[in-house]
């Protein structure tokens, strides 16, 4: 099963909105989201710290900017 990484931070409710969007978007298909605290790594608070949420497939390298809806998140899954 292919995973999806949701950089976040706790108490973002813009990160809450992001997760709900990609988990209306994951009962169709076979991935797992993971949530990434950037607070935890330095590089990824430097990375993603005035960006977040950031939607990662590390399949494909690439990276979906919030703001971001369902139909954007299923087009990246195409």
């Amino acid at each position: 099963m292919h995973k999806l990484i949701l950089y976040s931070a706790p108490g973002c409710h813009l990160c809450e909105k992001a997760s709900y969007e990609v988990e209306m978007c994951l009962s169709d298909v076979e991935l797992q989201l993971v949530q990434v605290n950037i607070h935890t790594d330095p590089e990824l608070l430097r990375e993603y710290g005035t960006s977040i949420p950031v939607l990662f497939v590390p399949v494909t390298k690439q990276r979906l900017l919030w703001p971001f809806d369902r139909l954007d998140v299923l087009r990246l899954l195409e």
